[in-house]
């Protein structure tokens, strides 16, 4: 299904029985009218870092648009904002977000410049779904932390998409987020059986807090790391950061985040827990970092809590 496409600084409109597509510019008010209008809920992006599909899609507090982007067989989302936020600078950022999550695949072809926008235009499309389809190209240049993520007009946002809701766990899910809301509170560990569900819920609880972190909300998978040395470097490459001169990874994380206000989510950090006094340290520096991490065993860090999520035999009891 062809959808319209943004490329330079308008939006290609294919008209039924025209050989070439009308256009509007962005930012103008014909832009945030076409937005606005509930009959269009999609459209692609394109630039030299690849291409995504912005959807628009209803949340608790209204409608919001986001990018996503399929790359190696995985789906990558950013936060874009409302309909009146949505200028070409914060597309070009999220663009960049998107590059920097997947950027670990082999290198496509990038647009040339001149490329025939019709074409561009003709090759964008997305599922029955809305999603965007595999054949959207990506790139595999490293995006640049202060490019992809420093910047204050995107929202970074790297969670999985959950294919089922979350069914039957409202009340944890509002007084597991109650909590973590609380000033005092900057690491939460959801603790409980296994398979009991902590990241599932945990993921419901930060989706849920979108509105909550106005920097963004950042997923951590630790699964693959036993060396406690690697946890911090692990954080910071998920956020784009590297290595840059003689500053340790570990200190670029500190001033990157020192003025954000974000959520991180640390999934399987129960085998690395050792590394609780890095984890002290940073939040001790970055004032607005909140941690969501997952475990048995409460760590010994000031601000910090456990909650114990119920099995569902207990639940049910």
């Amino acid at each position: 299904m062809r959808i319209p496409s943004v490329y330079d600084d308008h939006l290609l409109l294919l008209n039924t029985g025209e050989k070439k597509p009308s256009s509007i510019q962005v930012g103008s008010d014909a832009w945030l009218a076409w937005l606005a209008n509930e009959q269009n809920k999609s459209f692609s992006f394109r630039n030299d870092l690849g291409t995504f599909t912005a959807r628009r899609e209803r949340q608790r507090n209204g409608w919001y648009w986001y990018a996503y982007r399929r790359s190696e067989g995985k789906l990558h989302k950013v936060y874009l904002g409302r309909t009146e936020e949505l200028t070409l600078e914060r597309l070009k950022v999220a663009a960049a977000a998107l590059h920097g999550q997947g950027n670990l695949g082999n290198t496509p072809k990038a647009s040339e410049p001149g490329e025939d926008a019709s074409r561009m235009h003709a090759n964008s499309s997305v599922d029955e779904d809305g999603s965007p389809n595999e054949q959207n190209p990506s790139t595999g240049y490293p995006a640049r932390p202060e490019q992809a993520l420093g910047s204050s007009s995107v929202y970074y946002y790297n969670l999985p998409i959950q294919p089922t809701p979350l069914i039957g766990r409202e009340q944890e899910v509002e007084a597991t987020r109650a909590l973590l809301q609380r000033s005092q509170v900057r690491i939460l560990t959801l603790s409980g059986p296994g398979g009991v569900g902590k990241t599932r819920l945990g993921l419901q609880i930060a989706t849920d807090m979108q509105d909550d972190f106005k920097d963004g909300i950042g997923f951590v998978p630790l699964a693959s790391i036993s060396d406690v040395d690697l946890v911090i470097p692990g954080v910071a490459q998920v956020l784009g950061l590297t290595d840059a001169g003689d500053q340790p990874l570990s200190e670029r994380l500190k001033v990157y985040l020192h003025e954000k206000h974000m959520l991180l989510l640390l999934d399987n950090f129960e085998q690395v827990v050792t590394a609780a006094p890095e984890l002290s340290e940073l939040i001790a520096f970055c004032p607005g970092l909140k941690i969501e991490d997952f475990g048995d065993e409460p760590l010994s860090i000031t601000y910090s809590r456990r909650t114990r999520i119920p099995s569902a035999a207990a639940r049910t009891t």
